[in-house]
């Protein structure tokens, strides 16, 4: 199910504070909620596009090295561990 561009801005917008918050992606951070989205959604398949969109997004907004670090071991990474294969067989 696709969501809104502007929802997926938030989305960015959110992770990417909670990623530079001292004591940052834990849980009862304001920001939270972004980081849980990609934990709850990477597996499934029908969010597997709207993680990608959120990525993407996170990226274009060329985020300090502290971001991209978290970004690449946790929702990047797991969204190819469970659709990586599907991915490539497109390609």
């Amino acid at each position: 199910m696709s969501i809104r561009q502007s929802d997926i801005e938030d989305w960015a917008d959110a992770y990417i504070k909670a990623s530079l918050s001292p004591g940052k992606l834990k849980p009862g951070h304001e920001s939270w909620w972004a980081v849980e989205r990609f934990i709850l959604n990477a597996h499934d398949p029908s969010e597997a596009e709207n993680c990608w969109a959120a990525i993407l997004e996170i990226l274009s907004r060329e985020p300090p090295q502290a971001v991209l670090d978290v970004l690449a071991a946790g929702p990047l990474e797991d969204l190819i561990g469970y659709h990586g294969v599907t991915c490539v067989r497109i390609l």
